[in-house]
């Protein structure tokens, strides 16, 4: 049986956007043992027809796995689909890995503790009587302000950044079981 490395390295964004095309990457090849590399392990758990997944700086990683397997780091920034097209990094992925040019959404498996802590943490929010939202609006900017630049900066000129590229996913993609 073949050995594959594929390794999804970057922030926890990145490889959230490559989760699906790696799962449906294992899926369409059986006769493959498939590897994961990554700087977030825990963020691919339980993706389907993973053999291992292996936090980024294993010891022994290349001498043990990596030398006796194909290697393959998908790089969706350097591909002209990303930068030229405005694909986003998930549709860009699913082409590297699967050779199709089509959305596939990301992909989370959260363990029955995670979930039962998110309950928890939710209903402990709820008592205190306070409205609640929980979202990741910004990314990667942390909700930094625009500046003007005229020099005659105003409080009431400067605007929160908010992403509205093809690089975000919008509202219509849900991240679930």
């Amino acid at each position: 049986m073949e050995n594959i490395v594929i390794r999804l390295d970057g922030g926890i964004g990145r490889v959230i956007a490559g989760s699906g095309a790696l799962e449906k990457y294992a899926l369409k090849n059986p006769d493959k043992k498939v590897y994961a590399v990554t700087s977030f392990p825990q963020v691919l758990n339980g993706l389907e027809g993973i053999e291992r997944i292996y936090p980024i700086g294993t010891p022994f990683l290349y001498e043990d796995i990596i030398s006796k397997s194909d290697y393959q780091e998908p790089e969706p920034y350097n591909d002209y689909r990303y930068y030229a097209e405005n694909k986003h990094l998930a549709q860009v992925f699913n082409y590297l890995l699967n050779k199709e040019d089509e959305m596939i959404a990301p992909k989370i498996i959260l363990t029955e503790n995670e979930i039962s802590g998110a309950k928890q943490f939710v209903a402990e929010q709820r008592k205190t009587g306070k409205k609640m939202v929980l979202i990741q609006p910004w990314g990667s900017s942390g909700g930094k302000v625009n500046t003007c630049t005229t020099g005659d900066c105003k409080p009431e000129d400067q605007k929160p950044m908010i992403d509205e590229s093809y690089r975000s996913m919008g509202t219509e993609f849900e991240i679930g079981r």
